[in-house]
């Protein structure tokens, strides 16, 4: 009996070892004596049948030549996810906004700008997605708030329509602050519009931080969620919250006791970025590693309380990353891919014309100004690209199977890249790990999880209906 290679990592709090492979296979060891008989190759019985179906263990060279031809596999299919255009196809018709957010990434733009619209025809910007776009792909409307320019997502949708037919979905991110006409609403359900809406969980909380001039945000987007339901859009919508200070000191009880309320069961939640405007509100409502780190894990626990009451209640945040542990293969998530999906999985087409190969780098770009920051960029009918050596360094320089620390990291076959993030906050593409607040979020859920799995709190069932679509 031989040892394929493997990672480890002991589970914080507990006895436990996480161990995982280049086959996206993991599995959980009681202690440490159990790491060392797995590298004695003592292990007995059924726990070392399991092991080895699952590639920790070969019997014989032929068998340990497999392994490593099947992780090489494993990662080459990895790896030509990067092959293909974008499935992700951002467009941004304004940075003009509503609310006024106290942790907007994105830079808004006063209602009253004339100098953050996109002023090229639907048209024109439809021939540049055609040119760089996946034959099925997502279009995405960003913002500021898209939905004040109601006509010109129409006519962009239309003209796509004629060039791609039906092979995209659209969905449209939005606060739902401006009016929606019985014209567009009808639009919407005609074309099976999805919508990603900004909803911070508590109502209190919503008003506060989500905050608008022109109205009480919290009763706009109960207003705006019920034309929603009466134009029979209720199973489009979707919900993101963005968890500050405020939400963690009122506790997870209160975010699930508040959708429940609404009829809201399914929610992504994310922690406050360090893009635009938040990188100097966070002062004020943001909060310490440990602080979030001890919401999450609270908050995963009245989750699972929720499901063990019979109650139907998700955070799609969390989800994410059990997705990831169980199903690697299907990762889509822009910035948890190795090599980063910056320019291969997604693009945004902003409002001033300027591509760029994902959200973030168009939010760095709206406080930087940094000239290099831009793939390429629309004028008339061509695309004009900018110097890409940059952006080849990037992409080169975020495969985590062989970036410091990263490679060695038992986390690593579920994880990913997030470059953007580590040039804003370390000047460089990689990072230093330990200090990375990339880092320490994505490692801090997977223990997190891991615990609670290794523990027999969180169950194959509920898994399987968290993760259900």
């Amino acid at each position: 009996m031989m040892i394929n290679p493997f990672f480890f990592r002991d589970i914080p709090s507990t006895d436990k070892v996480f161990i995982s492979n280049l086959l996206g296979e993991w599995s959980i060891l009681k202690s440490r004596e159990e790491l060392y008989a797995l590298v004695s190759s003592s292990l007995k019985g059924g726990q070392l049948n399991e092991l080895a179906a699952k590639g920790f263990y070969s019997e014989s060279d032929t068998e340990a030549l497999s392994f490593s031809k099947a992780a090489e596999l494993n990662l080459t299919a990895k790896f030509s996810k990067g092959l293909f255009r974008p499935s992700l196809i951002m467009v941004v018709p304004t940075l003009r906004c509503d609310h006024d957010c106290a942790y907007c990434q994105v830079s808004r733009a006063p209602l009253s700008s004339v100098d953050h619209e996109l002023e090229m025809k639907p048209a024109q910007i439809a021939q540049a997605i055609d040119k760089i776009a996946a034959p099925a792909f997502k279009l995405e409307i960003q913002g500021g708030e898209p939905l004040l320019r109601p006509r010109f997502i129409i006519d962009l949708v239309k003209e796509l329509r004629v060039l791609r037919g039906h092979g995209f979905d659209v969905v449209i991110a939005s606060a739902l602050g401006p009016d929606m006409s019985d014209d567009f609403l009808e639009w919407m359900h005609t074309e099976n519009v999805s919508l990603s809406v900004s909803f911070d969980g508590i109502p209190s909380v919503h008003s506060k931080i989500r905050k608008s001039r022109l109205f009480d945000s919290f009763e706009r987007f109960k207003q705006q969620l019920k034309r929603l339901s009466d134009a029979n859009l209720s199973k489009n919508v979707g919900f993101v919250s963005t968890i500050t200070r405020e939400i963690i000191e009122l506790g997870p009880r209160k975010i699930i006791s508040a959708c429940s309320d609404l009829g809201i069961r399914r929610i992504y939640s994310r922690p406050i970025a360090n893009y635009g405007f938040a990188t100097v509100t966070k002062k004020l409502i943001g909060y310490s590693r440990k602080e979030y780190s001890d919401f999450l894990e609270a908050y995963i626990d009245e989750i699972v309380k929720s499901f063990q009451r019979g109650e139907v209640f998700f955070d799609e945040g969390i989800g994410l990353y059990l997705s990831n542990l169980y199903s690697p293969e299907l990762n889509v998530h822009v910035d948890m891919q190795s090599p980063s999906g910056y320019a291969l999985s997604a693009c945004i087409v902003n409002y001033d014309g300027n591509i760029f190969g994902s959200d973030e780098a168009r939010m760095l770009f709206e406080s930087t100004k940094n000239p290099l920051l831009p793939l390429a960029r629309i004028s008339g009918s061509e695309l004009l690209e900018n110097n890409i050596e940059g952006h080849e360094g990037l992409i080169s320089s975020s495969f985590s199977e062989c970036s410091p620390l990263c490679d060695t990291c038992a986390y690593m076959p579920f994880c990913g890249s997030d470059p953007v993030h580590h040039l804003a906050s370390q000047g460089d593409f990689v990072g230093l790990k330990p200090n990375s607040g990339y880092c320490h979020h994505i490692t801090d859920i997977y223990d997190i999880l891991i615990k609670k799995i290794g523990n027999g709190e969180i169950t194959n069932k509920m898994v399987v209906s968290w993760l259900k679509r």
